[in-house]
């Protein structure tokens, strides 16, 4: 049996230059900047439908939001536990796709880690589960920051990528073209782009 999470969900970010990420496990903090976000989704979709950021697919617009991909964001969802007709020995949350690096908190506990944008996660959350209110967040980040201190030798610019020694994509298990190719601009994917 499946019990779906998609749809609204709560959106926040912080810039991780004041540590503001750390309290977002603590329901009671609320103090970020919040939008509303749509699961499955990208968190520039997101953006573009609020009108924080200009449409992306027309003039340079996609130069202004190259902030995002610089930001740790935050999707967050409230939801009880399904009805009794719901029958389950064990209860899993499955993340059909997170982008990209990314951690996992139901109520104010780390259940799990990813950083693979091509395979789904599966955690048990049987003994972890609430019977109402169960606070579910899921902050993930583009991927810079997971491979900010991986080495990048002995591997050399790739196909005259200017950024290479800066984004180290290398490492990161995500769709390469997002770091610009001859056909696609940059755009650094965040979101939860799967069902849940």
């Amino acid at each position: 049996q499946y019990y779906s999470l998609n749809g609204e969900w709560d959106l926040y970010w912080d810039d991780g230059l004041r540590g503001g990420k750390k309290y977002w496990p603590d329901t009671q903090h609320s103090s970020h900047k919040k939008w509303k976000a749509t699961v499955p989704g990208e968190v520039h979709l997101d953006l573009m439908r609020q009108g924080v950021l200009d449409d992306i697919y027309t003039d340079l617009h996609i130069y202004k939001a190259r902030w995002v991909e610089e930001f740790f964001w935050g999707y967050r969802r409230k939801f009880d536990r399904p009805a009794e007709s719901f029958q389950a020995s064990r209860i899993f949350l499955n993340f059909a796709g997170l982008d990209y690096a990314a951690q996992i908190f139901l109520n104010g506990e780390l259940i799990g880690t990813h950083q693979n944008y091509f395979l789904p996660l599966q955690i048990e959350i049987t003994d972890k589960i609430k019977e109402t209110d169960n606070d579910l967040l899921v902050i993930l980040e583009s991927g810079l920051y997971s491979a900010a201190e991986k080495p990048v030798s002995p591997y050399k610019d790739a196909n005259g990528c200017p950024d290479f020694f800066l984004h180290k994509r290398i490492w990161m298990r995500k769709p390469q073209n997002s770091f610009g190719w001859d056909w696609s601009p940059r755009l650094l994917n965040v979101g939860l782009h799967g069902d849940v």
